[in-house]
C-alpha cells in the first residue's frame, strides 16, 4: 500500500470565486526516480534480464512516438492511453488561419481505468502536520 502525504491550503475556487480549504500532495522532498532504479524494478517484476530492458523500453517509446505523430491515440493496456494535443493562435477567419499559427504540441496521457482505481484503493492518505502552511 502507498502513502501519499498531503496539507491542507487555502485557494480560490475558480467556479465560485471563494477561497476554500484543498488537499494538496506534501512534497517530501523524495527522489524522482532515475532511469536504472526504473528498469532495474521492470527487470525482476517481469523477469527478464536488466539488459534487456533498457532496449524493449525504447521500442515503445519510438512505437508511441511514431503512433501519435501520425495522428493515433496509443493504448497500452493497463497503463493508458497517449495522444498528441496542438495549441494555435485565433485567427478572425478560416481563410486566414495557417500552420505558423501553431504554436505547440503536448503529449497527453490518460491512465487506464484500473490503473486508476488500483491507485485509489492502495493508496492511504496521511495529512502532514507541517506548521505554517
Amino acid at each position: 500500500m502507498g502513502k501519499i502525504l498531503y496539507t491542507v491550503k487555502q485557494k480560490k475556487n475558480p467556479l465560485t470565486k471563494q477561497m476554500e480549504y484543498y488537499a494538496t500532495k506534501f512534497n517530501t522532498g523524495a527522489n524522482t526516480i532515475d532511469t536504472r532504479a526504473m528498469f532495474a524494478a521492470m527487470a525482476e517484476y517481469a523477469h527478464i534480464p536488466p539488459a534487456q530492458i533498457p532496449a524493449a523500453f525504447n521500442a515503445i517509446v519510438k512505437a508511441i512516438e511514431a503512433f501519435c505523430l501520425n495522428g493515433h491515440s496509443v493504448t497500452i493496456p493497463d497503463l493508458g492511453t497517449f495522444r498528441i494535443t496542438i495549441s494555435s493562435a485565433g485567427a478572425a477567419t478560416e481563410e486566414e488561419f495557417d500552420s505558423s499559427m501553431i504554436r505547440g504540441i503536448k503529449m497527453r496521457f490518460l491512465p487506464d481505468a484500473k490503473l486508476n482505481y488500483e491507485l485509489r484503493a492502495n493508496t492511504q492518505f496521511i495529512r502532514s502536520m507541517q506548521i505554517g502552511n
